[in-house]
């Protein structure tokens, strides 16, 4: 998970889920797609992270939730520079290579 929101309105997050888990949970509540994107899509995968999400956020002030998400149907890899050596986030590369998903959540802002 990637929390941004230094100079935005609201905190957001991308999810990168773990698949295996993911799939398994689809099988077994009988959602199928075709392929991991079309996965992410579904209103019961999307609610599914919805309510992890809230429980977190429950455990923060207002100011301190994260109120939109986005699921990236891909691992974060060192081969594509998104993590360090030591796999930590490269924030930069992950707010450059993503923007038009970053700025998707924002675009909606009103709808908070």
């Amino acid at each position: 998970m990637v929390v941004l929101g230094d100079h935005r309105p609201y905190l957001s997050c991308l999810i990168v889920p773990n698949f295996e888990e993911l799939e398994a949970w689809a099988a077994e509540h009988k959602v199928h797609a075709p392929d991991r994107a079309a996965l992410l899509r579904e209103p019961a995968v999307l609610a599914k992270y919805q309510r992890g999400l809230d429980r977190t956020n429950s455990k923060f002030p207002g100011f301190g939730s994260v109120k939109k998400f986005a699921l990236l149907d891909r691992e974060l890899t060192l081969e594509n520079d998104e993590l360090t050596p030591t796999l930590k986030v490269r924030r930069r590369v992950i707010q450059k290579k993503y923007a038009a998903v970053i700025d998707g959540m924002y675009g909606e802002a009103a709808n908070v």
